[in-house]
């Protein structure tokens, strides 16, 4: 299982933060406090088999370009490199 965090920069810009194990936010905070992060909040679990979408949605699979149902519906594609 893998674990995803988002990450918030000072410019208030986020991106999702993806680990083998389970995490403090103190520990990713300290890990990344020369990227200018902000602050850190723990985001979902990802089952095996499984993977996050670029929306933060799970997503099934391990392949990342495949999009989750939802955005597989709103873009009519199942493969981000095909938007």
């Amino acid at each position: 299982m893998k674990y995803s965090y988002e990450l918030v920069y000072g410019n208030g810009c986020s991106q999702w933060f993806i680990t083998d194990g389970l995490l403090s936010e103190k520990d990713i905070l300290e890990t990344h406090k020369t990227d200018n992060v902000k602050s850190v909040r723990f985001h979902r679990h990802i089952p095996n088999g499984m993977h996050l979408c670029s929306c933060g949605n799970l997503a099934y699979g391990d392949d990342d370009d495949v999009l989750c149902s939802e955005c597989q519906e709103i873009y009519g594609h199942t493969r981000e490199s095909q938007l």
